[in-house]
């Protein structure tokens, strides 16, 4: 913080030209005092001869010691003028306490001179601490678990040859998870299913309503989902083609085309206490290309897979996981309600997903409690589902 020099007119600043005022002003001052004390000589001078007469006589009584001389002298020159003594000495205190003020308004602008220059030092230490509190929390974010769904494996996506009847047909792809972290993340629940679009035009999708898959697993920190590390999630689906779709979905992106897109969503959670939610939409195709080997034509099997929709499709959002039992486990806080919820409020509906996901942090504070009514829930310690949802399987690389 730079200061400017000091200048003539600053408050708090003594010039030259006014210390000479002052020292003109403190002279007058002293000669007016001395002209008026002569004064006060010459009137009272016929009142002090009789004085003088007694002090000629003290004078005769005086002791013939130097030292005792001396002091008398003295005492007699403070007596004879006292009054100007006492003039001069209200005169010093009075020009010293002018200096003493003086040097204490300096002071006083340069504590807030100090003050400032302080303030300015805490603003710069915060805007510091801010800088490293930010950088602290971007090493933690590039740290997180970030997942996107791999397809492993599309050779059952959809019929490869065309045909003049309608074909209906178990489509089944293998789904594994890339985590461009470098922290594990655990995944709570993946819902998921294949739509079938028209020159890449995407539908609107409730995301409640799709299936939900039973996959509960932890993908290591920078994991790759097409080497399997964890197994992959064998997503089965029954779709029906007629022939212009059929044949749609094998031509070349040109006129009119038709293609898979693979849209869901996965929760999981990470070891800072956070909970991840990963819309995604991907876009699949597979075909044969015949490929002449050793003499021979075969068809070999071609695939891609690109995500599309943009941030409307493909949004990552975060949120802090708070769950608390109370002390006789019998009752559960949740985000959703400010009081206690017992069991019986806990009960949902399967497209309740905000409530349904934490149930498996709830059954490890309830144990296991069971509901044999239609539709009920199944809580146990290792998680929480509902019996009767749409049916899925984990099948493992080997």
């Amino acid at each position: 913080m730079e200061h400017r020099p000091l200048k003539r007119g600053d408050k708090g600043v003594q010039t030259k030209h006014r210390a000479w005022l002052i020292l003109a002003l403190g002279l007058l001052l002293i000669v007016i005092v001395d002209r008026m004390y002569a004064v006060n000589i010459a009137s009272y001078a016929v009142q002090e001869e009789p004085k003088k007469v007694e002090e000629r006589k003290h004078e005769k009584q005086r002791p013939d010691s130097p030292v005792l001389s001396f002091i008398a002298d003295v005492e007699d020159q403070i007596e004879a003028h006292e009054k100007l003594l006492i003039v001069l000495a209200t005169i010093a205190i009075a020009v010293f306490t002018a200096t003493l003020w003086t040097a204490t308004e300096g002071l006083f602008r340069m504590a807030e001179r100090q003050a400032k220059d302080m303030e300015h030092s805490l603003t710069i230490s915060r805007k510091a601490a801010d800088a490293a509190k930010e950088s602290a929390d971007s090493a933690v974010k590039s740290a997180m678990p970030v997942l996107f769904p791999y397809v492993t494996d599309m050779s059952r996506l959809h019929p490869l040859h065309s045909s003049d009847t309608p074909i209906t047909h178990d489509a089944n792809i293998l789904i594994g998870f890339d985590n461009y972290g470098k922290t594990p993340g655990i995944i709570k629940q993946v819902r998921a299913q294949l739509f079938l679009t028209e020159r890449d035009e995407l539908p609107q999708v409730d995301i409640e309503k799709l299936a939900d898959h039973v996959y509960s697993v932890i993908v290591p920190g920078e994991a790759r989902g097409k080497d399997l590390m964890t197994g992959a999630l064998d997503l089965k689906q029954t779709i029906t083609l007629n022939p212009t779709e059929l044949s749609e979905l094998l031509s070349e992106a040109k006129d009119r085309f038709r293609r898979f897109a693979l849209i869901g969503r996965v929760i999981y959670d990470d070891l800072f206490g956070n909970r991840h939610t990963n819309r995604f939409c991907i876009k699949l195709r597979s075909w044969m290309v015949p490929t002449p080997t050793g003499g021979v034509v075969i068809n070999v099997l071609h695939a891609f897979q690109v995500a599309q929709g943009g941030s409307r499709y493909n949004k990552v959002t975060s949120e802090q996981v708070v769950v608390l039992g109370s002390g006789n486990l019998a009752l559960v806080y949740l985000m959703e309600k400010r009081s206690r919820m017992c069991l019986e409020e806990i009960e949902l509906p399967a497209d309740d997903f905000r409530r349904r996901q934490r149930l498996d942090q709830i059954g490890s504070f309830l144990g296991r409690a069971e509901d044999d009514g239609e539709g009920g829930l199944q809580l146990r310690g290792d998680g929480a589902k509902q019996r009767g949802g749409i049916g899925s399987s984990s099948r493992f690389a080997g």
